[in-house]
């Protein structure tokens, strides 16, 4: 396997949010957008959960970059960055980042006043953010008929808040109070996402009993699809995508890692297509490495595409035994010079040397000299 990485490879490496790919994930949104209607009641927080690496984080951060933008304004947090043992500093990080997300969008208010966050926090973020900023925001409507814009917070990595209140360093009652704090029937939102356990359904946790739940599948064939294929400048046919998409069962974590290994397959043998034999080279070089073997998979494309698929494992026997093969025929080679060479110049050794298209000296009679 390559080590080191091309600079502009565009799928990320090793859980690195350095990329910017986003496909899908239309149904979470309009789940979003239904849950937040302003006919619904706000009593009960949403809850956004899922295995790890699923693509919860990869959500929240594109609704933070405005894709539910109009109406909501996103503002991300990421628990596991947040000091989590004091309520004060909690709503404290809350409130800015808050600013920050209001000030991207030429939206400021005033200076936080840190004392009165310790003192009373949640006193301090109804008075100094949520009403101030719900004013503006009413006020700095770009048409007066459209309808205001509104708040939706984004928190991350909620497991480790709950982690904290049932340890008891945080009140029992912190994640139904922090909702209930930052939430305005009409004004903001709250979204809590959580890594879950296999032992552990989000939905099943005592904290949870009074939440509205959406988990998040892995992607789709046509969302991998299209994450394979639109990416890259190099020729990479449907029915490959969708051998990749059984390959890491449209999971978006394995669908990077695999596409950013063939991507600098691609780029170390400057390929022009990449073919199914190329997605089983690179993945059975993942698989010496400790990831699974590839799935039993009858493809039902083209009949190029299966001989494709044949030929890679065909390829795969071949290379298996190139190395050997190689050593054989040296070690052949080595023992025929050696025997020319103990021989010397007996009529054997003429046999031997034409049959390798070697040259020997022939004896030639010198006449005498005259006296």
């Amino acid at each position: 396997m390559i080590k080191t990485a091309t600079s502009d490879n565009p799928y990320h490496l090793n859980g690195s949010s350095s990329s910017h790919l986003f496909f899908g994930r239309q149904a979470a949104f309009a789940w979003i957008l239904e849950q937040t209607n302003d006919d619904l009641a706000t009593d009960f927080p949403l809850v956004l959960h899922g295995p790890p690496k699923i693509g919860k984080t990869a959500v929240l951060k594109q609704i933070e970059s405005g894709a539910l933008h109009p109406p909501f304004i996103g503002i991300y947090l990421n628990l596991a960055e947040i000091a989590l043992d004091s309520l004060s500093a909690l709503y404290w990080e809350i409130a800015n980042a808050g600013l920050k997300a209001l000030s991207r969008l030429n939206i400021e208010l005033d200076t936080l006043n840190h004392t009165d966050f310790i003192a009373d926090p949640a006193k301090a973020w109804q008075q100094q953010f949520l009403l101030p900023s719900e004013k503006l925001l009413k006020d700095k409507r770009p048409f007066p008929t459209n309808d205001p814009r509104r708040l939706l917070f984004l928190f991350d990595n909620t497991q480790l808040l709950i982690e904290q209140i049932t340890a008891g360093i945080l009140p029992e009652n912190t994640l139904a109070n922090l909702h209930a704090h930052l939430t305005n029937e009409t004004f903001a939102r709250t979204i809590f996402a959580i890594t879950e356990q296999p032992d552990q359904p989000a939905t099943e946790l005592p904290l949870l009993q009074n939440c509205i739940f959406y988990r998040l599948p892995p992607l789709n064939k046509e969302e991998t699809v299209a994450l394979v294929r639109q990416p890259v400048p190099f020729t990479l046919v449907q029915d490959v995508a969708q051998y990749i998409y059984h390959v890491t069962d449209g999971h978006p974590y394995k669908t990077h890692q695999l596409c950013h290994a063939l991507y600098e397959h691609q780029q170390q043998y400057n390929l022009g297509q990449i073919t199914v034999a190329d997605v089983a080279t690179v993945h059975k070089l993942s698989t010496q490495n400790g990831a699974k073997s590839l799935p039993t998979y009858d493809l039902q494309g083209h009949s190029g595409v299966k001989q494709a698929f044949r030929l890679a494992h065909r390829l795969d026997f071949w290379r298996s035994r190139s190395f050997y093969l190689l050593v054989v025929a040296l070690f052949l080679l080595g023992a025929s010079i050696l025997l020319v060479t103990t021989v010397g110049n007996s009529p054997l050794s003429q046999r031997i040397a034409g049959f390798l298209g070697a040259t020997t000296a022939t004896p030639t009679a010198v006449p005498p000299t005259p006296t």
